[in-house]
């Protein structure tokens, strides 16, 4: 399996186990009436379903951002991961300015 495919399928247990640890602990003891909304009415399955599918997008993005921001490319020469560091230097530069003279009227 190619390693970002491999990568993609891992941060998509990871955050199917975050959204499912998320909700558990709101819903079972009823934090602010959310249990009683989701376990006790008609559309109590529709509605559990919606919770899930909208944090697992919201954790899957978060995760997969995180877990892609953090490979490195080891192949890289040293100077070229310090780039950026460099070009935003701030150097004070001297300004020559002329001076005007009034003139009186």
């Amino acid at each position: 399996m190619p390693k970002l495919s491999r990568l993609c399928f891992t941060q998509a247990l990871i955050e199917f186990a975050l959204s499912v640890g998320f909700l558990g602990p709101r819903v079972w003891p009823n934090v602010a009436y959310l249990g009683q909304l989701v376990l006790h009415t008609a559309a109590g399955g529709v509605a559990t379903v919606i919770l899930f599918v909208m944090n697992s997008i919201i954790f899957s993005g978060v995760q997969f951002a995180i877990a892609s921001m953090r490979l490195a490319d080891d192949t890289a020469p040293p100077h070229a991961r310090h780039l950026a560091q460099n070009v935003l230097r701030a150097v004070p530069v001297r300004v020559a300015v002329q001076s005007r003279q009034k003139s009186a009227k």
